[in-house]
C-alpha cells in the first residue's frame, strides 16, 4: 500500500494539471475583470473630466473677456470640493493666467504647465486629453485643456447705434479668448483599482483552494481503485496470481477489477500450463541444440574436407618426392648390401650406409610433417581444444599445404613476417582452415599466375581491442564486384560455377574469427586485386585445451602408411 505520492505517480500529475487548469482558468478569469474594470474606471474618470472642464470653460466665458480674476477665481474654487482635483489654471488668448488653484502649493510648478504648450494648445478646437506623469507632485495626472470661446457679430458702427439691432442679421464666429486646463489626479482610481484587485487576487485565492481540494478528494476516490490495481498487478509480477478484491458500485473501476479476476485466473491456467510443457521443452530443447551443434561442425567439417580435396593433388605431389627418395636410398642400400661378402665390411661402406639412413631419415620426417599437418588441419576439433600458439608457425604449416598447389597456379607468394610476435590462444586446425580458404580464394582470383603477398604485424590498441596481430593477405587478381562485396560473407554466396563452391568458406571463416574475438575486413578494387585482414586480439577467452600428444598423431599416420 502506498502512504506516499510520487511525482511521477497518475494521482500526483492529475492533481497538478487540474490545479494548474483551474488556476491558470482563474489567473485568466482574474486578470479580464481587472482589466475590464480599470476600463472602465478610466472612462469614468475621462467622461467626469470633461463634463467639468465643459462647464468650467462655459461658466468663464464672461470672466476671461472681463478679465474679472475674483468671478474666475470663484468659479475655481468649486473643485477644491473635490480632492482628485490637482490644479486648475485659467489663461487668456496671450497666455497669461488670470485665475489658479493647486493643492499642493507649488504656484511656479503649475505656471510653468500652464506656459510649457500654450501655443500647441491655443490653436485646439475641442477638449485635448493628456496623461502626464508629473515626478515632482509624485502623482500620475490626465491633463483636460479646453479654450474658451466667445461669439462675435459683424456689426458696423452705423447700425450699432440704432436702435434696435437684429443680430440674425449679422453674420458671427466662434472666437477664442482663453484657455482652461485642469490636472486630475489618477490616485484616486488607482486606489480603487488596487482595492478591486486585492478583493480579486483573495476571491480566487479562496476559490482555488476550495477546488484544489475537491480535486483531490476526487482524484483520491478515481486513483485509489487504480492504486489497488496496480499493487495486484505487481503481485502479479512477482508470480502471485492472487484475485483483487471488489469493494463498491458497478462502476467502470468495478467492471475492471473483475475482468483483471478472470485475467488472473487466465494466467494462472496459463501457468500451469506452461510449466508442465518446460518440463518437456527442456529436453526437446536440448536435444535441438545438440543436433544444431553437431549439424554446424559436420558443417564445418564438410567445408575443411572440400578444402583438402583441393589440396590433395599437391599433397599427393609433395608426399610422392620424398617417398621416391626414400625408395632410392632404401633400394640402394639394399643393393649395397647385397654386394658385400662376409667380412668384407669397410668403414667406408659403413659411412656409406649411415649416410643412406640418414637421408631416408630426412625424408621419412618431410613426410610426418607433411601428414602431421594434414591431420591437424583435417581432424574434427571444437573450442575446448584451445591453446597458445604461435601465429608464424601456424601459417607456415598452412603454406606447407597448399604450396604445391600455388606452384601450379604460377603464382608467387611473398611472405613478410613480423618477428617477435606474442604468443596468441585459439584454435589453431580452424585458423589454419581460416587462412587455408584465404589463401585458395586468392589462387583462384588468378587463372593466369600472380602474386600473393602474406603479412603479419603487431597493431596497437585498435577499436573495441587492447592490441592484437593482423594478418593481411593479398592478392593482383580480378578483385571483387561492388554489388557482392557486402555479401561474400553470407551462407552459400559464391561467384563459382555450379559445382566448384558451396558457398560456405568464407561465411564459417568469419564465424571461426569471430568466436576468436577477432574480426575479417575487407577491401577491393575491380581487376587490380583484393585485400583480407584478419584481426585476431592479443587477449581471448577460451576453454583449458585437451591434451593431443605427438603420439597420438604418430599413431594416426602409422595407421594411414599401413592402409
Amino acid at each position: 500500500m502506498r502512504h506516499f505520492v510520487s511525482f511521477s505517480s497518475l494521482r500526483f500529475r492529475a492533481m497538478v494539471a487540474i490545479s494548474g487548469l483551474i488556476i491558470l482558468t482563474s489567473a485568466v478569469l482574474g486578470a479580464f475583470l481587472f482589466n475590464h474594470l480599470r476600463s472602465e474606471m478610466k472612462q469614468e474618470v475621462l467622461k467626469r473630466g470633461e463634463t467639468t472642464i465643459r462647464q468650467i470653460a462655459s461658466s468663464c466665458e464672461y470672466g476671461v473677456l472681463t478679465e474679472n480674476r475674483v468671478e474666475l477665481h470663484r468659479i475655481l474654487e468649486a473643485l477644491t470640493l473635490q480632492d482628485d482635483f490637482a490644479y486648475a489654471v485659467v489663461q487668456d488668448s496671450t497666455g497669461e493666467i488670470l485665475a489658479q488653484f493647486d493643492r499642493i502649493e507649488a504656484a511656479e510648478l503649475v505656471t510653468w504647465i500652464a506656459n510649457k504648450d500654450f501655443r500647441t494648445r491655443h490653436n485646439a478646437d475641442s477638449i485635448v486629453v493628456h496623461y502626464r506623469e508629473v515626478p515632482e507632485l509624485q502623482m500620475d495626472l490626465v491633463e483636460f485643456c479646453s479654450p474658451v470661446r466667445t461669439t462675435t457679430f459683424d456689426i458696423s458702427l452705423e447700425d450699432l447705434g440704432a436702435t434696435a439691432v437684429d443680430e440674425s442679421e449679422y453674420g458671427s464666429k466662434r472666437e477664442m479668448i482663453g484657455m482652461v486646463r485642469i490636472g486630475l489626479s489618477l490616485e484616486r482610481m488607482y486606489g480603487r483599482i488596487y482595492d478591486v484587485a486585492k478583493m480579486i487576487v483573495v476571491i480566487i485565492f479562496f476559490v482555488t483552494l476550495a477546488v484544489i481540494g475537491l480535486t483531490a478528494l476526487m482524484v483520491n476516490v478515481i486513483i485509489k481503485p487504480i492504486d489497488r490495481l496496480v499493487d495486484a498487478t505487481e503481485k502479479i509480477a512477482k508470480g502471485e496470481l492472487a484475485h483483487l478484491q471488489i469493494i463498491g458500485s458497478m462502476d467502470e473501476i468495478c467492471r475492471l477489477a473483475k475482468s483483471f479476476n478472470v485475467m488472473v485466473e487466465s494466467l494462472r491456467d496459463s501457468r500451469d500450463e506452461i510449466e508442465m510443457y518446460n518440463r518437456t521443452l527442456e529436453l526437446k530443447i536440448a536435444e535441438r541444440t545438440k543436433e544444431l551443434e553437431d549439424a554446424q561442425t559436420q558443417l564445418v567439417q564438410s567445408e575443411k574436407m572440400s578444402a583438402v580435396g583441393q589440396l590433395s593433388a599437391g599433397i599427393a605431389h609433395e608426399l610422392n618426392n620424398p617417398m621416391g627418395g626414400i625408395l632410392g636410398y632404401a633400394q640402394f642400400a639394399l643393393e649395397k648390401l647385397s654386394n658385400l661378402k662376409a667380412g668384407d665390411v669397410r668403414d667406408k661402406d659403413i659411412e656409406s650406409q649411415r649416410r643412406f639412413l640418414s637421408d631416408i631419415e630426412q625424408q621419412a620426417r618431410r613426410c610426418r610433417l607433411i601428414i602431421k599437418n594434414l591431420l591437424k588441419f583435417s581432424r574434427d576439433t571444437d573450442k575446448t581444444e584451445w591453446e597458445p600458439f604461435e601465429l608464424n608457425t601456424t601459417l607456415i604449416d598452412t603454406i606447407s599445404l597448399i604450396q604445391h598447389q600455388l606452384d601450379l597456379g604460377n603464382i608467387e607468394l611473398v611472405k613478410t613476417f613480423a618477428d617477435d610476435l606474442p604468443k596468441l590462444y585459439g584454435n589453431t586446425s580452424q585458423l589454419q582452415q581460416v587462412f587455408t580458404n584465404l589463401l585458395l580464394n586468392a589462387q583462384h582470383a588468378m587463372l593466369e599466375g600472380g602474386q600473393i603477398h602474406l603479412t603479419t604485424r603487431l597493431a596497437p590498441q585498435l577499436g573495441e581491442f587492447s592490441g592484437c596481430i593482423e594478418v593481411i593477405i593479398k592478392d593482383n587478381g580480378a578483385g571483387i564486384a561492388p554489388g557482392h562485396i557486402n555479401k561474400i560473407f553470407e551462407p552459400f554466396f559464391t561467384t563459382k560455377a555450379t559445382g566448384q563452391g558451396t558457398g560456405l568458406g568464407l561465411s564459417i571463416s568469419y564465424g571461426i574469427i569471430k568466436d576468436h574475438g577477432g574480426d575479417i575486413t575487407v577491401s577491393s578494387e575491380l581487376g587490380k586485386g583484393t585485400e583480407f585482414t584478419v584481426i585476431l586480439p592479443l587477449e581471448s577467452s577460451g576453454s583449458a585445451p585437451k591434451d593431443k600428444s605427438d603420439e597420438s598423431d604418430m599413431g594416426k599416420i602409422r595407421a594411414m602408411i599401413s592402409e
